[in-house]
């Protein structure tokens, strides 16, 4: 790695598929996915969305000329808020105004930041497995497999908008979770049964330091003179910035939280690719 680069040395030492996880353009992209499955299954279950405009946001989706950064910053700059942003930008390329109904911004960040290190977590066991690190690979597997789906809950966990618009019935609302989780790709009983605002960012800091551990068990980097890599070192500077958010906040629960996390947990996924990335020569 190189010495003066800073931290764009780590991001370009790690594999392709992992930094193309962490891409502005892929996480907006997820977003869209998800507002357009959360649609739906609401448009299923009785909410009122019409058939032309689940075509037409779908169409945005699969066919679109992809994610226009310069427009969602230049919309940024007038709404002084980044989800509001991105909304109104997929909003105006469909024609309609359906999309985040009875959603909240941990809605759609938290459950697509879970899926970034779960889909993460899993790239890294398929690497690790090419490297000829079983257990390794193993062990980043069963990390994936504990990434839990927030749910669509809305702003302090209840689901309670999502619940007025479903007429109140519960039933609706569990098959609306249900079919989320499954199209997002975790597991069944994944969900978590308790949250505020934000899942606990406990978690998050479970999640890395396990990451980092197993990152300390591969073998040494053979090109390295001193036999030792800086990316466990790095890692655990990140590690350190989600400690600090762990349980800082009452109940874990509000979004002040969200810049220092960007940053950390993409670094960690970052070092723990890079540092795979150094046994391609053993």
């Amino acid at each position: 790695m190189s010495q003066d680069c800073g931290f764009d040395a780590v991001r370009q030492a790690a594999h392709p598929a992992v930094r193309e996880e962490w891409t502005p353009h892929l996480k907006f992209l997820r977003e869209r996915w998800l507002w357009l499955i959360v649609m739906e299954a609401q448009a299923d279950l009785g909410v009122a969305i019409p058939a032309e405009a689940l075509k037409a946001y779908r169409k945005v989706v699969e066919y679109g000329d992809g994610i226009d950064l310069d427009s969602i910053r230049r919309r940024e700059l007038v709404t002084h808020h980044d989800v509001k942003a991105r909304l109104e930008e997929f909003n105006a390329l469909a024609g309609y105004q359906y999309a985040h109904l009875g959603m909240t911004g941990r809605d759609l960040d938290d459950n697509v930041e879970l899926s970034q290190q779960k889909r993460s977590l899993e790239l890294l066991s398929d690497r690790a497995a090419e490297l000829g690190q079983p257990a390794i690979s193993a062990d980043l597997g069963r990390l994936a497999t504990r990434v839990p789906f927030r749910g669509i809950v809305g702003a302090v966990g209840t689901g309670q908008d999502q619940l007025d618009l479903l007429g109140g019935d519960m039933r609706a609302f569990n098959e609306l979770n249900d079919r989320v989780q499954r199209q997002l790709g975790f597991p069944p009983g994944s969900r978590l049964d308790s949250v505020g605002q934000v899942y606990p960012r406990s978690l998050d800091y479970l999640m890395a330091s396990s990451l980092t551990a197993t990152m300390a068990a591969l073998p040494a980097p053979p090109k390295s003179p001193q036999r030792t890599s800086p990316y466990p070192v790095i890692a655990r500077g990140f590690v350190s910035m989600l400690a600090e958010l762990s349980g800082d906040q009452w109940a874990e629960g509000d979004v002040s939280c969200s810049s220092v996390r960007r940053v950390a947990l993409e670094g960690v996924f970052m070092c723990a690719s890079a540092r795979l990335e150094q046994l391609k020569d053993v």
